[in-house]
């Protein structure tokens, strides 16, 4: 990897007084380099390479929301081009993935503090992207989610026939909400996309950011994560916790429609590569349980029904 050490000195002077350079790849569809100099705990440069330009939209993206959260997310520096290909550095941040904590967070307390943080986290990324004027927008709901059902089908997703019933009955609801303001969410708000420190939460990964704005979708993003790995929670409670406190204030008969959306989005354009093959079964399962009840993945409409 000598050719990405002579890059990294050539665009990042500063860099050029760093005496040895220490480069590991992180093997995916696109490669992803971590950049440690000597006696570093932890990776001091993020560098992505994609030959598209989304990944220079994804820095930009990332710098901008920088100026309004700090190090809540990492600090985009720098891009350049090197044989038809783009380069994107971001400083590193000290912290552990997911699949390093994991082991770690076995009690139902250390559960709820680690969900309480995220949340917190969620809540500051949703607050700085509101900050950024041009990124605000308005959310029709209940064409939102009809609209979503047809790309859905479109995208050759099989879905049962009570969806459809059901998007009806809930779009009529989510049509009392009028429109609404909105803004970008991050799209995949997952406990795989949080680097967790002692003191500090770090949120990566901004490559879906954009891909829609109807409220409630990270949360929901981070209700499934939660329940997907921790054995001894429901997906109802996740839910709950997960959309207890939000910005959007949202009447408890409109959450199942919200819901709903977030599904029918997954299952998508968005699930339809082969490395999310195993999510998208699961979130079909999820889909069928919910077409059963909707009211029962959450407890306030629980508690109106009885």
């Amino acid at each position: 990897m000598l050719f990405l050490d002579a890059l990294i000195r050539q665009h990042i002077p500063e860099w050029n007084t760093k005496s040895r350079l220490h480069i590991a790849c992180i093997a995916t569809t696109n490669p992803v380099y971590l950049v440690f100099s000597e006696n570093s705990s932890y990776p001091e440069l993020v560098i992505r390479v994609a030959e598209s330009e989304d990944i220079i939209k994804t820095h930009n993206i990332t710098q901008q929301l920088f100026k309004k959260v700090g190090n809540l997310v990492p600090e985009s520096i720098t891009t350049f081009n090197f044989e038809n290909r783009n380069f994107t550095v971001q400083k590193g941040v000290n912290g552990m993935p997911w699949f390093q904590l994991a082991q770690s967070i076995s009690t139902a307390a250390q559960w709820n503090a680690l969900r309480g943080r995220a949340i917190t986290a969620l809540n500051q990324l949703h607050k700085g992207t509101m900050a950024i004027e041009s990124w605000k927008t308005e959310c029709v709901p209940g064409q939102e989610l009809r609209d979503c059902f047809k790309k859905c089908i479109a995208a050759g997703t099989e879905l049962p026939q009570q969806v459809k019933t059901q998007v009806e009955i809930m779009g009529k609801e989510l049509d009392s909400l009028g429109t609404i303001s909105a803004f970008p969410q991050h799209g995949d708000y997952c406990l795989n996309n949080l680097i967790i420190d002692v003191d500090a939460i770090h949120i990566i990964d901004f490559e879906d950011f954009g891909m829609t704005s109807m409220p409630l979708h990270d949360e929901f993003a981070l209700a499934l994560s939660m329940h997907s790995k921790s054995i001894a929670t429901s997906l109802r409670h996740e839910l709950n916790a997960c959309t207890e406190v939000n910005l959007f204030n949202i009447n408890s008969t409109a959450l199942p429609g919200f819901f709903m959306h977030h599904l029918l989005l997954r299952l998508g354009e968005w699930s339809k590569p082969i490395q999310r093959q195993k999510y998208r079964e699961w979130l079909l399962s999820i889909l069928d349980n919910f077409l059963l009840e909707p009211h029962s993945f959450f407890d306030k409409l629980v508690l109106q029904k009885h």
